[in-house]
């Protein structure tokens, strides 16, 4: 997916390099149902545009709750692209809107995770 980098007019900038384009060329050879996280990706940081990016966002590579939440509904719709047998189990209250339709910033309350603490875990 992409890291959060929007240019000078709020579209975001490739830091992968060719990396993306050879994962979609692998897929279709290799005929293999691929969820594009990175095109997706794409789309919700521009949806979300300068401004409003920060609310999903802490830093270029990690995402707050509503940043996950709405990557996840990403991963979502990717699924349900697919057409695979797999698509009929998300969970059918997933909106079907898009990457570029996210939920408004303002007003949408995450739940706190359950498995919160501040034990520092090995390795970081």
């Amino acid at each position: 997916m992409h890291r959060n980098r929007l240019g000078p007019a709020g579209k975001i900038e490739n830091t992968s390099g060719d990396y993306p384009e050879a994962v979609r060329r692998v897929a279709r050879e290799q005929k293999l149902a691929l969820i594009d996280l990175h095109a997706l990706s794409a789309q919700f940081h521009e949806a979300l545009g300068p401004e409003k990016i920060g609310a999903a966002f802490q830093d270029a590579k990690n995402s707050k709750n509503r940043g996950s939440y709405e990557l996840a509904k990403c991963v979502v719709v990717g699924i349900r692209s697919t057409g695979l047998p797999l698509a009929d189990h998300p969970a059918q209250d997933v909106p079907p809107s898009g990457p570029a339709h996210p939920d408004p910033v303002e007003g949408l309350r995450m739940a706190v995770s359950p498995r919160t603490g501040s034990l520092k875990p090995d390795g970081s």
